[in-house]
């Protein structure tokens, strides 16, 4: 009986143990596959950073220029279209002006030449 309990025990223990050597190997690939996961977050960090130092030096570079000058310069120019366009505009506004009134003298001549034209027709004397 006490061989029994031996044999019994020793097996358990060497279950135990395959038991063990399976669960480290289970923790040895899980642990293989966070590394490599960590190797290519670590890359992609790597990259990001790489990115925004470039993104960085850019804006240094356009800064240490002179930007004044440049918004000045675009400044004159905006100044410049805005005075053009506003002599396009009353240009514009003139030509309308003088189109209207030369439709209405047209109009008008028409209702006076329509109304002499009826008169006529109708025997009328013109006043």
């Amino acid at each position: 009986m006490k061989e029994d309990i031996s044999v019994q025990i020793l097996t358990q223990t060497s279950d135990n143990i395959t038991k063990l050597f399976e669960l480290t190997t289970r923790i040895d690939e899980r642990v293989k596959s966070i590394q490599s996961k960590q190797g290519e977050f670590d890359e992609g960090l790597k990259h990001i950073i790489d990115s925004h130092n470039e993104v960085l030096q850019t804006i240094a570079v356009i800064e240490s220029k002179n930007s004044h000058e440049i918004v000045s310069e675009l400044s004159r120019k905006l100044n410049s279209i805005e005075t053009r366009l506003s002599a396009v505009e009353n240009t514009s506004q003139g030509f309308q002006s003088k189109l209207r009134t030369g439709f209405d003298f047209v109009v008008k001549l028409a209702w006076i030449v329509l109304a002499a034209w009826i008169c006529y027709k109708l025997g009328i004397e013109m006043p």
